[in-house]
């Protein structure tokens, strides 16, 4: 659970899985009121190849920054 989250610069909340092995990711995860200010993005999700459950994220707010929240794009390793 992650409530009321700020940062000035950079990335607020970023759920990053899948680089270290297969076996792990993000669940059940709950995210209420993240703000960032002047940096990349609030909320930055890089699934990779890992297996994730439930996320949910309300509240969003990016205040000049370059995304409020960015999702990258899932892949499956050769192993």
């Amino acid at each position: 659970m992650f409530e009321d989250i700020y940062a000035k610069g950079g990335v607020t909340l970023r759920l990053e899985t899948g680089a270290v092995g297969l076996h792990n990711g993000v669940f059940d995860v709950v995210a209420r009121n993240v703000t960032c200010e002047d940096g990349r993005c609030a909320v930055m999700f890089a699934p990779h190849s890992a297996i994730n459950g439930v996320v949910q994220v309300e509240n969003v707010l990016a205040r000049g920054c370059a995304w409020a929240v960015t999702i990258g794009l899932g892949g499956v390793k050769k192993e």
